[in-house]
C-alpha cells in the first residue's frame, strides 16, 4: 500500500535537503527526483509541492527528530526565487542577459 503526503519546499532547500528532511537520508534523493519529475541538482523554488512516499523513508527516527525540533534542512541559504528574477528555472544564470520573465537586464 502506498502512503504519500505533500511536502512544500522551504526557502534554501535543495532536493538533497528535502531527501534528508523527509526520508532521513541523502540516499533517497534519486527516488525523490524521479518520483517528482525533477533533475538532480535542479533548482526548486520555495513553495513547490513535492509528493513524499512514506514507504521510502530510510531513517524514521531522524525525520521524527526534525519534526519534534522544528528543524528545516536548508543548505542553500537564501537563494533568490524565480519571482525575483535572479536565476532561471534550471538554476543557472542566463548568459544572454534575459530574465525568466523575458525582460532584459543591464549590468551597467
Amino acid at each position: 500500500m502506498q502512503n504519500t503526503y505533500k511536502y512544500t519546499v522551504k526557502a534554501g532547500q535543495t532536493m538533497l535537503d528535502v531527501a534528508l528532511q523527509c526520508f532521513g537520508s541523502a540516499d533517497a534523493v534519486i527516488k525523490l527526483c524521479i518520483g517528482n519529475g525533477f533533475a538532480l541538482g535542479q533548482y526548486i523554488a520555495p513553495g513547490t509541492i513535492i509528493t513524499i512516499d512514506e514507504n521510502n523513508i530510510i531513517d524514521k527516527s531522524l525525520t521524527a527528530y526534525y519534526g519534534r525540533k522544528k528543524i528545516t534542512v536548508a543548505s542553500a541559504g537564501n537563494i533568490p526565487t524565480i519571482e525575483n528574477n535572479w536565476i532561471l528555472y534550471n538554476g543557472f544564470w542566463d548568459d544572454d542577459k534575459v530574465w525568466v520573465d523575458g525582460e532584459v537586464w543591464n549590468d551597467g
